[in-house]
């Protein structure tokens, strides 16, 4: 009788996947493969200790590549295949870590990424921040911002790498941290400027972007600013009356002509926040760029003074970035 659905034979490739029965087919996927002829595909193998990618075989061209992670025990010297197996079309993948584990993609998200980017970024729940999927997309944004590349990579150097997105970067501090200084846009990083609401007055002077998003819930607003020549950060600020007219901020700095400050553009980057928590998002930039409006201070700032003296920098949670 004829053997139906059934081999009657070793897969003679068996010994080159040892992480995996011999009696499986296709391993155990026969939706998304096929083997017609016994050989090994495109595949690769990593080991989830070392990082090492193993190529298994290349007889499948460039049309696809397969993924396995596994890790290696330890007494016997074989390997185990953990989680899914990852399938990513074209004739490269690229590979990293996550908040979830190991990440497999077509693009590069974690490239210049430097080892212990955030081995100082300790947050309310003592643990490391370590970039989620979403945290690695909206970084490749931001990276290649001429603007907030050299604020990424700095936090990057010093190890305090945050979360990007508002909600994560909340969670991350503490809900009471948040509110203490009642940070409403979270990180001026992942707030999108908008335009202010009907009937409010609005400046917009083709040099200036002033689109501040209003929040009802505080009497204060205080808006962060930034001064720019090019796509350079080149000033930071902070102030309740931002914009173009006579005795308005914008207008006094491009007035001083006798100042480096006069030739920027000026930009509003963050929601309305207290006056304490607009001079901590005001210090907290510039320890990211440095001060160096004055001789011998090595920053890239026009900015000649800190806006929260040093010694009380522990007490508003500030990062002394070096």
């Amino acid at each position: 009788a004829p053997w139906i659905a059934r081999f009657i034979s070793v897969d003679p490739m068996a010994e080159e996947r040892s992480w995996v029965t011999p009696y499986n087919y296709v391993q155990n996927n026969p939706i998304n493969r096929i083997d017609p002829d016994g050989a090994l595909d495109d595949e690769w193998m990593i080991d989830v200790n070392t990082g090492e990618k193993t190529k298994i075989g290349d007889t499948g061209g460039s049309e696809m590549q397969i993924v396995h992670f596994a890790y290696q025990d330890p007494e016997t010297g074989g390997y185990y295949e953990m989680g899914d197996t990852h399938f990513v079309k074209g004739s490269e993948f690229y590979y990293g870590r996550t908040a979830k584990g190991w990440g497999v993609s077509a693009h590069d998200y974690w490239s210049g990424i430097p080892e212990g980017y955030n081995r100082n970024s300790e947050g309310y729940n003592k643990k490391k921040h370590i970039y989620t999927v979403e945290d690695l997309k909206m970084r490749e944004v931001y990276i290649n911002s001429d603007i907030f590349k050299y604020h990424v990579q700095k936090l990057e150097a010093a190890g305090l790498a945050e979360p990007f997105g508002q909600e994560d970067w909340v969670n991350f501090h503490g809900v009471s941290y948040a509110n203490k200084f009642r940070f409403e846009a979270g990180l001026s990083l992942s707030l999108p400027l908008v335009s202010a609401p009907a009937g409010q007055k609005q400046i917009t002077p083709k040099r200036f972007n002033y689109t501040p998003r209003y929040n009802t819930t505080t009497t204060e607003k205080v808006f962060g600013y930034y001064g720019t020549d090019g796509n350079q950060v080149k000033y930071v600020g902070i102030s309740n009356n931002p914009g173009y007219k006579s005795g308005q901020r914008f207008y006094t700095h491009i007035s001083n002509t006798n100042s480096p400050v006069s030739k920027l553009n000026f930009e509003v980057r963050t929601a309305p926040m207290t006056r304490l928590g607009s001079r901590i998002w005001e210090q907290n930039r510039i320890n990211i760029f440095g001060l160096g409006g004055k001789s011998g201070q090595s920053g890239i700032l026009f900015n000649k003074i800190n806006s929260i003296s040093p010694k009380n920098w522990g007490q508003y949670g500030i990062n002394p970035i070096k």
